[in-house]
This record gives structure tokens, C-alpha cells and sequence, in this order.
């Protein structure tokens, strides 16, 4: 017996379609696009009707009757959350019943000022040239801290509320330093304008990060990586495996940013908080990128370019095992390293604004490492001949 898909509702088949073909114009793997489409088909034929007449109750009370995971339930509904978002960006609804993406991580805090100093905070964070990254992941933390303290305002609170919140977040020592330092950038804002005398997070106490070793990619690796892959799964390998890019310095790269000089190809980087830096590419790979069209050289279709986290999914797609976009980059400074010893022209090429951190990327030969304990092996006799 031949298996045939429900047909959609009438007012659900032109919006889905429409999705589709723009999911596919932005470069998503197959498997993706199938499973979006199946999550949204579902979603069609629980809610007949207008799909901009679902509310969020309706899907809420949907999801919670099915035999679902957590897991299962969220990933369903961030998929209809970027439906909608897609819905939006068409006009065709102003009210997605889906929660927003950012204010769905903690509910609004029930003291109406926390709000009104957040969103003060958060002009002031813009003024100060902050992304809106940055501004989101801050205000995400005051606002968790918030709904912990719903009687209380951001004034009010003193360094033991702060220390015990921090305490129970139960999360690893990157989490806890990000929490840590919004933490004391809100309050040093609170007395730089007045709003408070003393700062609570002053004393706050330090997070122990333990160091992790460098992971860099093998060369095997990104040569297995390399064959068979498309032409952007390509130039993004390259950029994080022999020019040491961020994921998302690579999924901004202009073909304007493109230089040739007297010694090679250049390449103009804009970092993280808009620090831009000069990277010089093999001639090779400068005269293969400057021939690709003008523009963004991974342009999402609409004019912009492809998300950091839709690039890193490409490049996942061809790196092998438990290698990632970011261990390209471990793997352009051990190399960088190995070749000169010079750790600040590292730092610079990853535009590290710390030496510390350029350490953790990092690996030092094993040839050194070999070599120094020979030396140290070498033991002198008092009337200066070797010993044993």
C-alpha cells in the first residue's frame, strides 16, 4: 500500500511553502529543512484554521498532551517560534503566539522597577558602543537575578543576595564568570549615576576558571574536511584553519575586506566589540576569495549574511568526530606558535585582547617540550664535566 502525506489546511499551505523555499534559499542541509516542515505540519493540522488565529495557550496545552520529552516539547516549539518570527518578516502577523526569544528564557520581573532600570541600563550599554549581543546576555543575567528577588528592587539588594544567587545558578565556572562580571559592570553603573553609594558586587568573589588544554583540529582532519566539501563549507574551513577566524568574524567577511599589499594578501577583521585587526592570508586563499562575488562572502539572500551559528552548522557538517569550527582555531595558533615562539603576534592575530587567554589556545610543541626536559636532564659535575 502506497503511504501519501495529509494534505495541509487551505490557510496553512501557501505560508509553509513560502518557509520552505526560504529555508532552502539560506542554505539549510535537507535534514533540517524536513524536520522544521514536519514540526510546523503537525502544528497544521492540530490548529484548523488560520494559523495567525493559534494562541500560545492553544500550543501550550497541545504540547503538554503529547507522550513528549522536555526536549522534544522545546525543540517543537522553537521551531514554530521561528515560523512565526519568518511570519512577522512578512507582514502577515504582528501577534506570534510563540514566546519572544529572548524574553521567554526567564519570566518579566514582578517589580516594575527593575524594569524601568534595566531598560536604562540598557541604553546606557548601546551608548557605550556595546553589541547587542553583549547588551542581551547582561540584562538576560539582571533579569534572572530579578525574578529571584521579585520584592525586591536592584538598590535594595546587598552582597550576600548577590553571593547566594550566584550560588544557586548551578552552572560551570564560564557561566558563573559571565553572571559575575554583568553582575558588577549593572552596579558600577548604579553608582556611576547616582543611583546607589556603594556597589554590592565589589566584593564579589573571583571565579576560579580552571584552564583547559588547547584542542586543536589535526590536519588530517581539515584535509578530510576540505575534500568533498561545497565552496562555502571551503573558504570557511580555511579561514578558521589557517587565518585563526571566530565563527562569527567569518560569517561577517566582506570581499572588500580583501587587500593586496606589497607582501600578500591582507585581510580586514572586525572582532569582537567592533575591534578590527589586519590578518594576512596564504596567496592562494586571498586570490580565491577576492573572486567571488562583491559582498558578503556568505550572504544569507536577504541582503546579510548567514548567522555564525547556521555557518558553524556547514562546517560541522564536514568536520569528522568531536571537531568543531573553534578547534580550527586552537589548531591556526598552535601552528601560528610553533612556527615563530612568539606569543604576542598570536594574541594579535586572534585579536586577543589578553595575552592569558591567547596561552589557552595554544599548544606548545611536543618537540619543545621534549627538548627542555633533555636540558634539564643534562646535569653538570662540580668540576664542570657532565653527569650522568
Amino acid at each position: 500500500m502506497t503511504m501519501t502525506a495529509r494534505s495541509l489546511p487551505e490557510q496553512w499551505r501557501q505560508p509553509i511553502e513560502c518557509w520552505e523555499a526560504r529555508l532552502r534559499a539560506d542554505g539549510f542541509a535537507e535534514g533540517t529543512i524536513r524536520d522544521r516542515l514536519r514540526s510546523v505540519r503537525r502544528a497544521a493540522h492540530a490548529f484548523a484554521g488560520s494559523p495567525w488565529d493559534v494562541t500560545g495557550e492553544r500550543l501550550q496545552a497541545y504540547a503538554e498532551q503529547q507522550a513528549w520529552s522536555r526536549q522534544t516539547r522545546g525543540t517543537w516549539m522553537r521551531t514554530l517560534r521561528l515560523f512565526y518570527e519568518f511570519a512577522v518578516t512578512k507582514g502577515w502577523t504582528d501577534q506570534p503566539p510563540t514566546p519572544a526569544r529572548h524574553a521567554s528564557l526567564v519570566h518579566q520581573p514582578a517589580a516594575a522597577i527593575w524594569s524601568a532600570e534595566l531598560n536604562a541600563w540598557a541604553s546606557w550599554l548601546s551608548a557605550s558602543g556595546q553589541s547587542q549581543q553583549t547588551i542581551r546576555q547582561r540584562t538576560y543575567v539582571l533579569r534572572r537575578l530579578a525574578c529571584a528577588h521579585p520584592q525586591w528592587g536592584p538598590w535594595e539588594l546587598e552582597l550576600d543576595d548577590l553571593t547566594t544567587w550566584m550560588g544557586s545558578l548551578g552552572v560551570g565556572s564560564a557561566a558563573l564568570r559571565v553572571a559575575r562580571q554583568s553582575l558588577r559592570a549593572f552596579y558600577r553603573w548604579g553608582v556611576a549615576t547616582a543611583r546607589i553609594a556603594v556597589d554590592p558586587s565589589a566584593e564579589l568573589p573571583a571565579v576560579r576558571h580552571p584552564r583547559a588544554l588547547p584542542r586543536p583540529a589535526p590536519d588530517a582532519v581539515i584535509v578530510s574536511a576540505l575534500d568533498g566539501a561545497d565552496v562555502r563549507q571551503a573558504d570557511a574551513i580555511e579561514l578558521g584553519a589557517v587565518a585563526g577566524l571566530r565563527r562569527s568574524e567569518i560569517a561577517r567577511v566582506r570581499t572588500e575586506d580583501l587587500v593586496q599589499r606589497p607582501d600578500g594578501w591582507w585581510l580586514r577583521v572586525t572582532g569582537k566589540g567592533g575591534v578590527e585587526r589586519d590578518v594576512p592570508l596564504p596567496d592562494d586563499l586571498g586570490a580565491r576569495l577576492s573572486s567571488r562575488s562583491r559582498g558578503w562572502l556568505f550572504p544569507n539572500g536577504r541582503g546579510g549574511h548567514l548567522t555564525p551559528a547556521h555557518l558553524g552548522k556547514l562546517m560541522r557538517e564536514r568536520l569528522s568526530d568531536h571537531w568543531t569550527p573553534h578547534t580550527l582555531r586552537h589548531r591556526f595558533a598552535s601552528t601560528a606558535y610553533a612556527a615563530e615562539r612568539d606569543y604576542r603576534a598570536v594574541q594579535e592575530l586572534l585579536g586577543h585582547a589578553n595575552v592569558n587567554t591567547t596561552m589557552i589556545y595554544t599548544a606548545v610543541p611536543g618537540s619543545a617540550r621534549r627538548n627542555a626536559v633533555m636540558a634539564a636532564a643534562m646535569l653538570t659535575s662540580p668540576d664542570g664535566g657532565g653527569g650522568a
